[in-house]
């Protein structure tokens, strides 16, 4: 994989939006993820995912990939920027430092690793943890709990550059 996916040295990963298919209610906003991508701006980013997602700016893509390829580039990763979910998960596999946006669908026993930094304000979300699939409630309460100068600086607060 080395020599097939060129990687730069260092580099961090994003991925701008949740499994739609199952709910909604795992999903922040897009234009949080780009004031992410915007305030850390000399970060080397890589966004992932599917080549359907909305591409955010400034940053190389990488959609698509074969699950070896996927994991290969995780494993070299700075840190990961994403939500609950499939890249969690395999970030764990290598002890990558994740920061996880979670929107409260689920509690946070759920999905938590040691190498999570899980980014939320749960508690001012009333329908926490919601379970529901289809909750417009939820959706504007995680507006207006989770703004993105919270995100940004519980990063910005946990991030060793």
């Amino acid at each position: 994989f080395n020599s097939n996916i060129k990687l730069p040295k260092k580099f961090s990963l994003i991925h701008s939006q949740s499994k739609q298919s199952f709910t909604q209610n795992k999903e922040w906003k897009q234009e949080g993820m780009q004031d992410i991508i915007d305030y850390f701006d000399k970060i080397n980013w890589i966004q992932i995912g599917k080549s359907e997602e909305p591409k955010l700016k400034n940053c190389k893509y990488f959609f698509d990939l074969p699950l070896r390829e996927l994991a290969f580039i995780i494993s070299k990763c700075e840190f990961i920027v994403c939500y609950e979910g499939f890249f969690n998960h395999l970030a764990s596999c290598f002890d990558k430092k994740t920061f996880l946006i979670h929107t409260g669908f689920l509690p946070i026993e759920s999905f938590k690793y040691s190498n999570n930094l899980i980014i939320h304000n749960n508690r001012k979300i009333k329908c926490y943890p919601c379970y529901d699939l289809v909750c417009e409630q939820h959706q504007e309460n995680v507006k207006q709990n989770l703004d993105s100068e919270f995100v940004l600086t519980k990063i910005k607060n946990n991030l060793i550059q």
